[in-house]
């Protein structure tokens, strides 16, 4: 550890120099250059070489959000914060950084303009917004946080939460959103540190603010006489509510919390009461003096400071609340003890009792005591009840630290910091040091670092309640009050008696488009467009559920930032159900983007099918729309049902297709398909672009290329347009699959006859868990693909120029792409072949319609037909587009990967059903298997997903607690299988002194009678080690009895009965078909009808699979 030199040894280097008469300083400061060295720049902490303000609690002259800035300073900002992002890690390399710096600055450039900055009062360039990432949003509030150098609390810098509220820009929303998002981060009382940022400033405006000091204040009332009812550091805010339109309750109390008042930029002020249970108060008491109860002490139970900013890479967050918890000392020692807010220490003395016998000899109240005795009494009542502070709050279960854990927590945080850059975290000693004085260990830690680094927390340059003093009177405000809002109501609007109405202004009022000599430009759009001749993109949903509409409330944030800076285009507002869309509302001036769930068997969800009975109108030629499918490829037959059938009705009524599709989301791949979203956006950006700024003229590259030989090549430009995204899409959807490779069947193949059968794969080293579904994607066979190369006389190596992404080669795209056992979906593509008539081409397209894609490309090969491929690659092209794309289908597992191990490689078993012609089930296993084409191995693709009831299933599965009744039908045995496996495993691992797994299976299964191979071997082996009690089969016979018959025998009935009411009450798992899972559920209905049975008993405890 280095120590100071001594005085001696430091004079033995002073020199001055006399004739500049400058002192040179004996000890050079190394912690100062390390300061300097490590922070691109450094904000002014108010202090001067003549004057330091370490005494004051606010300083003159610090930095404010609120204020107008040079292009230069905000660049200079944005650059510093993005290269400190770059040191952190955020960017991958210098490229990735260039690219986002240059990016930036053309955002800030574009939103320049000229205007005075409050600095130096001169006219200037003023710097634009530029919109940051959540994640550099994120990074910038925690290291504000960090930098902060009033706050103890920094060591949970990394803890905070970003709630991302820049989409919101009205004053009643504003209220609404904070206060929602503040009862969350609020959870109960176990608080989690949350910043809820809400839209920067713009140039020129105040942007949006918040009146009160905290979300949480209480009133403070004025009395006659001048006496003070309440807190007294709110006597003028509270004034200033009253006559927004509040009305105090009666009587005026101590403890009125003030509803909550918000600003948007541009907007008047909204009103809103504090909600439980932000609004439930800590009652004070003390475990020891109980007359301390009878003060009737309260304090709210979380601060969050909202008069605060957030100073972000140039960036002004002038509405930023910050919600934590209490240090004990800000309540116990300040807020309720300080003789000008509530004074209550002479109360306490009092209730303590520390004056009996002490008003003798003249003595009458406690002013008249000696000082010192005062001051010792003072003392312990201050110290009393500071520490019943910090007991109430931890018997109200809400967080809060002391003073002396926070103080250790601070000095070893910074310590850690300085040990590992050589310098220490800025700090104000004014503030840092709780006030409880030197018994506080940081009190005596002086000489730290008074210096402000960017990012930063900063007050507001303005006053909200000067400010809308100012701006009330171009709004032209009657004296009604405002109303004020409830949290559960929708919010009750500002008096609009006179609204602000914008002029109408011209796309050329707004942009420059002349040139240099002051000619005249030509525009994007002929004539002048007014802001109400814009493009409207609006957003729609449709779900049974909720993701659909987080989806929906997603991607309009993310359009909020983007249309704010577009000339062409504006948001509509809200995103609202499609129920609510009206014929009148369908006008061609209007985007339609909506986002569908299905329900059911794929049906429309209630809050759509409104939408359906909706007629054409002359009015609705024209709209543009695009229907985004949050579906689940588990349910292959109904998959995307609902956004499909929304898709056909926006055509039927005139609307016009962006994307030629729906276009897909799979929770079975994604529980929330955001990345899904995103590339949707992705895919719409340049068609919106088109629609915006070519005045609806869709430019079409690949169109020009094909010859026009009549009318039906209309038809080859739709189909290919469609086949080209669903392309892209197969290539996206192909990321997310990996190699796998089927290693047996039972029984073989060959047995035709079998209806049921196991397969097992190799999956390498991947896992998967119990309950999971396997969905498989079944390549073609290398023989097939070797064929179809050579009827298109292509090099498999060569790569196809295919109109979309970048594709692998044209064996690959044989391979892993197109479908070769299914016909063509278009044979359109004749047109462009040969020299044939277009009715000649139609009778070969009606002879070819129902061959194969192979058995196609072999048969025109022999006629040499397809030679005009070989010297026109866009016939190659149109050849590619045409093929039908391979598919997934999902399987559920069958296995425990628990005993399911082959060399180091996991396998996973399917059980599946023989389907005739089916592409899985018997193509592909045909091909490998039955009639092997080659000795290639069975390659195929798949990838995990989990089931509709895995998690439950594995949870219930898992605690062996209640009893299981499993039904099952077909090769809906596999999740049966896959449990069963699950109990062996454990039951092999379990000890003799543990015995056996108390709680048992009952069976129930149908199958038919060639499946008995496939189910006996578990079934004995469960049975065997007591994991099975109960087994009754139903194979297929002549009087159609069903295993859901079983179920309402009368034996049987009183068995199930007593498993599902007695005790803790079993579970029932289904798996089966759809008709045997309806039949199902109807016995167990007609069973249990007599019993006290509501739906929840369905909802918590009947699990059921369908396939």
């Amino acid at each position: 550890m280095s120590r100071r030199p001594s005085v001696a040894a430091a004079m033995q280097g002073h020199v001055t120099n006399k004739a500049r008469n400058i002192v040179k300083c004996p000890f050079k400061n190394i912690e100062h250059q390390r300061i300097k060295d490590n922070h691109r720049a450094l904000a002014s902490t108010g202090c001067t070489r003549e004057i330091c303000q370490a005494g004051r609690a606010i300083h003159t002259d610090e930095p404010r959000v609120g204020e107008n800035r040079s292009v230069e300073s905000v660049c200079q900002d944005a650059d510093d914060f993005l290269r400190d992002l770059y040191d952190e890690g955020f960017f991958p390399n210098e490229r990735a950084l260039e690219a986002r710096l240059q990016a930036v600055h053309a955002e800030i450039q574009y939103g320049a303009t000229e205007g005075i900055t409050r600095e130096d009062n001169a006219e200037t360039r003023l710097g634009g917004n530029w919109i940051q990432t959540y994640g550099e949003l994120e990074f910038g509030i925690r290291r504000a946080w960090r930098n902060a150098r009033k706050c103890i609390a920094r060591n949970h810098a990394e803890e905070l939460t970003l709630c991302d509220l820049r989409s919101v820009t009205s004053s009643e929303d504003m209220a609404r959103e904070l206060l929602r998002n503040a009862m969350e981060a609020f959870n109960e009382g176990r608080i989690k540190p949350t910043a809820f940022v809400f839209p920067p400033r713009t140039i020129g405006s105040r942007g949006p603010m918040i009146w009160n000091n905290q979300i949480l204040d209480f009133a403070g009332y004025e009395m006659e006489g001048g006496t003070i009812v309440g807190d007294p550091a709110n006597v003028d805010l509270t004034n200033a509510i009253i006559d927004l339109g509040w009305t105090p309750p009666q009587p005026r109390g101590r403890w009125n919390l003030l509803p909550l008042v918000t600003m948007a930029e541009g907007d008047k002020p909204a009103m809103m009461e504090i909600p439980a249970p932000l609004s439930n108060l800590v009652d004070i008491i003390h475990p020891q003096f109980s007359s301390v109860a009878a003060l009737n002490l309260k304090w709210k139970a979380t601060p969050a400071l909202t008069r605060l900013g957030f100073d972000i890479g140039g960036v002004q967050y002038t509405a930023a609340p910050f919600i934590g918890w209490f240090m004990d000392a800000e309540i116990g020692i300040r807020d309720l003890a300080d003789t000008f807010r509530y004074n209550v220490l002479p109360d306490i003395v009092k209730a303590m009792g520390m004056t009996e016998g002490k008003y003798v000899h003249g003595i009458e109240s406690f002013d008249d005591l000696p000082e010192y005795e005062q001051l010792a009494m003072l003392s312990r009542a201050q110290s009393e009840l500071n520490y019943a502070v910090q007991w109430s709050f931890n018997q109200a279960g809400v967080t809060m630290t002391d003073s002396l854990t926070a103080s250790k927590k601070w000095c070893k945080f910074d310590d850690e910091f300085s040990e590992k850059h050589g310098y220490r975290l800025p700090a104000d000693p004014y503030w840092l040091a709780p006030p409880q004085g030197s018994i506080i260990p940081l009190w005596h830690r002086g000489g730290a670092p008074n210096y402000q680094p960017k990012p930063m927390i900063s007050k507001h340059v303005q006053n909200p309640i000067k400010a809308w003093k100012r701006e009330k009177i171009d709004w032209h405000i009657s004296s009604e009050p405002t109303k004020i809002m409830t949290f559960s109501q929708k919010a009750a609007t500002f008096p609009e008696l006179i609204a602000k109405k914008a002029p109408e202004v011209t796309v050329e009022e707004i942009c420059d488009f002349s040139d240099d000599d002051g000619a005249e430009a030509s525009s994007m759009t002929s004539g002048t467009s007014t802001l109400s001749e814009l493009k409207t993109i609006a957003i729609y949903f449709c779900s049974a559920g909720t993701i659909a509409e987080k989806l929906a409330m997603r991607l309009h944030k993310r359009l909020q930032m983007q249309t704010k800076v577009s000339l062409n285009v504006a948001l509509h507002p809200r995103v609202e159900c499609l129920n609510t869309l009206n014929a009148t509302d369908l006008t061609a001036d209007k985007i339609f983007l909506v986002i569908v769930s299905s329900t059911g068997n794929g049906e429309v969800p209630p809050n759509g099918s409104a939408f359906l009975r909706i007629t054409r109108l002359s009015s609705i030629e024209g709209m543009s729309f695009a229907i985004f499918g949050n579906g689940d490829s588990r349910y292959s037959c109904t998959y995307n049902g609902a956004a499909k059938t929304i898709y056909e009705h926006m055509q039927k009524l005139g609307g016009r297709p962006l994307i030629r599709k729906v276009f897909r989301g799979d929770i079975a791949v994604e529980a929330i398909p955001y990345n899904a979203i995103s590339a949707w956006w992705k895919n719409l950006e340049p068609k919106i672009g088109e629609i915006i700024n070519r005045d609806d003229i869709v430019i079409d590259e690949y169109r020009s290329k094909l010859p026009a030989k009549d009318d039906a090549l209309d038809e080859v430009n739709t189909a290919l347009e469609c086949a080209t995204e669903r392309l892209a899409d197969h290539a996206r959807d192909l990321r997310s699959f990996a190699d796998a490779f089927v290693i047996a069947t039972h029984p073989t193949t060959s047995d035709v006859l079998q209806r049921s059968m196991n397969i097992t794969l190799d999956i390498g080293g991947a896992t998967y868990s119990d309950m999971n579904c396997v969905q498989i994607l079944p390549l073609n066979h290398p023989s097939k693909v070797d064929r179809a190369l050579k009827a298109l006389s292509v090099d498999g190596d060569l790569i196809p120029q295919l109109i979309t992404e970048a594709l692998p080669t044209y064996s690959t795209f044989l391979t892993r792409f197109a479908d070769l056992d299914v016909p063509f979906k278009s044979l359109n593509w004749l047109l462009a072949a040969g020299d044939a008539t277009t009715s000649a081409t139609n009778l070969m397209r009606e002879m070819l319609s129902h061959l194969s894609v192979l058995e196609t490309l072999e048969l025109l090969a022999k006629t040499k037909l397809l030679a005009a491929s070989i010297s026109d690659p866009s016939l190659l092209q149109d050849i590619l587009l045409s093929m039908p794309l391979l598919h997934t289908r999902t399987y559920s597992v069958a296995s425990s990967i628990r005993n399911q191990r082959l060399e180091g490689h996991n396998k996973v078993d399917l059980m599946l059903k023989r389907i005739s012609n089916g592409r899985f089930s018997s193509i592909f296993l045909n091909d490998h298997f039955i009639a092997p084409l080659s000795s290639a191995p069975a390659l195929l693709q798949y990838r995990i997903v989990d089931s509709i009831s895995g998690r439950r299933l594995r949870k219930l599965n898992a605690e062996h607690e209640k009893p299981l009744i499993a039904i099952a039908t077909g090769a809906g045995f596999g999740p049966v299988k896959c449990l069963l496996h699950a109990r062996i495993a454990a039951a092999r691992q379990r000890t003799e002194s543990e015995g056996p797994i108390e709680q048992k299976m009952s069976l129930f299964l149908g199958f038919h009678q060639t499946d008995i191979p496939l189910v006996q071997p578990i079934l004995d082996e469960a049975t065997s080690l007591g994991i099975v009690d109960e087994v009754h089969t139903v194979e297929s016979n002549a009087e159609k009895t069903r295993v859901q018959d079983l179920l309402v025998r009368e034996d049987i009935a009183a068995m199930l009965k007593e498993d599902l009411l007695h005790g803790d009450g079993g579970w029932i798992f289904v798996c089966a078909s759809e008709g045997a899972a309806k039949g199902i559920r109807k016995a167990f209905e007609t069973l249990l009808e007599s019993e006290d049975i509501d739906e929840s008993f369905y909802e918590q405890r009947y699990l059921e699979e369908v396939f």
